[in-house]
């Protein structure tokens, strides 16, 4: 249904009655397919199809967002996890992720994304560290979410800590104190 929609061939009103009616598992492999479909290489998606995917997670994370029933969304809207892995532009993603945050959904996958967080250069180490922060202070993780990826977590943290933005050497700070404060106190020695 969702290819369809893609491709520009199916009605609103057919989308609207899917989304509607189909199960929480059938939204979620949905936003797979959207994620995949935006990190497509442009040789084998036409952009139109990526604009289109791109233009569905946005509507949809909007409905989210002014949603009463967020038990109704949470599942589809962290299936944006796994789209660190499947070539999404990052600058784009993090926006998204930090929206997605900020409207109280969170990523199902922290483990992959913080490992897609901590592959991007030196060059976003800024917009990272924000990501970071967002999820650190999000309610949705304890301690326990953090210790998955210490290495990856803390070549991220220690990039932040060398930034030359003040603003982000201090939301370093902030991260590693709101971590040690839900009982992740094994990056204390950054504050040093």
């Amino acid at each position: 249904m969702i290819t369809l929609h893609i491709r520009g061939s199916l009605p609103q009103e057919l989308l609207n009655t899917f989304l509607e009616r189909a199960p929480a598992s059938a939204r979620q492999d949905v936003m797979r397919l959207v994620g995949l479909t935006i990190g497509a290489n442009t040789s084998s998606a036409p952009s139109s199809f990526r604009d289109r995917a791109r233009a569905y997670w946005v509507h949809r994370l909007s409905a989210a967002k002014a949603s009463n029933d967020r038990s109704r969304f949470a599942r589809k809207v962290g299936s944006i996890g796994p789209w660190f892995l499947w070539g999404v532009d990052s600058d784009w993603l993090m926006e998204q992720l930090l929206d997605a945050l900020a409207g109280g959904y969170a990523p199902n996958d922290l483990y992959t994304v913080i490992g897609g967080l901590a592959k991007l250069g030196d060059d976003k180490i800024d917009r990272v560290v924000e990501v970071i922060e967002a999820l650190a202070t999000s309610e949705s993780y304890n301690r326990y979410a953090f210790m998955v990826q210490p290495a990856e977590l803390r070549k991220i943290l220690s990039a932040g800590k060398k930034s030359g933005f003040e603003q982000t050497r201090s939301r370093v700070e902030r991260i590693v104190n709101v971590l040690a404060a839900k009982g992740e106190d094994s990056f204390l020695d950054l504050l040093e």
